[in-house]
């Protein structure tokens, strides 16, 4: 993995349509990830990735009977979604 370049200045909540990585954001300390469109797959796996070095800060699977997912930021300041075939709703966690 190589770092994410940009300003990382996508605002909680916002959508990825299944466009691959999101933009970097300012991470809370726990990020909801709702599936709004499997786009025909029985499930999506959604990782949570720090942009200074690509570490996988977290991850879970998401499927139509629970989908949405919890993960930990693990004190990072900001995060991104990384690739997937999945349409979401990232959001801070309640």
């Amino acid at each position: 993995m190589i770092p994410l370049a940009g300003s990382g200045a996508a605002t909680l909540p916002f959508t990825v349509n299944s466009t691959g990585d999101s933009d970097v954001f300012a991470a809370p300390a726990r990020v909801s990830v709702e599936v709004r469109d499997f786009h025909g797959n029985p499930k999506c796996l959604i990782t949570l990735y720090d942009p200074a070095d690509g570490t996988a800060l977290d991850f879970a699977t998401a499927e139509p009977s629970a989908d949405t997912v919890v993960l930990d930021a693990r004190g990072r300041t900001k995060a991104y979604v990384g690739d997937t075939v999945c349409g979401l709703l990232v959001s801070p966690a309640q």
